[in-house]
């Protein structure tokens, strides 16, 4: 399952509804008509194997890719990095403001195709970006309700 998992790039629950789901991977993974373990359980048992035996089950597929001459098996690439990174979560009011900002975008495109039929398009971002931003002050202002526990 754990190759399966890292050929396909999936997380463990992923890993599991598909196994469960799929007949094939069942085969694959020899359960068969058996149960299929939870994600976090498949999750522990990966860190039990460790790296090593990780690192002797990629060799051997790769042996047997070459065997079968599926693959030349020259160069493997494996990136784990993490990247810890602060994450900007959208707010009803920044959303409005993409809206504008891609609705505006795709109207000047359709003004230049069109040409000077209908109405002349009027730019309304800077009024919305201010906006957004007078919205984002008043919330940031906001004092907090008291619990009434």
């Amino acid at each position: 399952m754990m190759l399966l998992k890292h050929a396909r790039d999936w997380s463990y629950a992923d890993l599991t509804r598909e196994v469960r789901a799929n007949l094939v991977y069942r085969q694959f993974t020899k359960i068969g008509g058996g149960k299929v373990p939870d994600d976090k359980t498949v999750g522990r048992l990966g860190r039990q194997m460790g790296p090593e035996v990780v690192a002797k089950v990629h060799d051997r597929v790769v042996a047997i890719a070459r065997e079968k001459q599926i693959a030349t098996g020259r160069k493997l690439r494996v990136d784990t990095t993490v990247v810890e990174t602060n994450i900007h979560y959208p707010t009803d009011s920044s959303l409005l403001g993409d809206g504008v900002r891609v609705l505006t975008r795709v109207m000047k495109r359709v003004s230049a195709v069109a040409g000077a039929a209908g109405t002349k398009l009027r730019n309304r971002s800077r009024a919305v970006k201010l906006g957004v931003l007078a919205i984002a002050r008043a919330s940031r202002n906001k004092p907090k309700r008291a619990s009434r526990n």
